[in-house]
C-alpha cells in the first residue's frame, strides 16, 4: 500500500509554497520510476489522477518509460492448477 507524507496530501493551490508543490512533484515522479501506476499514486495523494498525470508530463514523465509493478489479482490454485 502506497502512502504520501501527510504535507503533500490533498488539494493544493497557488498559494501553496512553490517548494511544496516541486516536493509533491518529486515524491510522484520517484513512486514512479519505482513502478507505481499513476492511479496508486493520486489515491495515496487524495488527488485525480488526470491532474497528477499532467502535472508529471510537464516534468517530462511518460507512461511507457517506466517500470510496472504486477499485482496478482487472484489466488494461486494449491497443486499448480489455475
Amino acid at each position: 500500500m502506497l502512502t504520501a507524507p501527510s504535507h503533500l496530501r490533498g488539494r493544493m493551490t497557488r498559494y501553496t509554497p512553490q517548494e511544496i508543490r516541486d516536493e509533491r512533484i518529486a515524491w510522484a515522479l520517484a513512486r514512479s520510476a519505482e513502478g507505481w501506476t499513476t492511479p496508486k499514486i493520486a489515491a495515496a495523494l487524495g488527488i485525480n489522477s488526470e491532474v497528477i498525470r499532467e502535472k508529471m508530463r510537464a516534468h517530462g514523465w511518460r507512461w511507457w518509460d517506466q517500470p510496472r509493478r504486477i499485482e496478482r489479482r487472484y489466488r494461486k490454485r494449491p497443486g499448480g492448477e489455475q
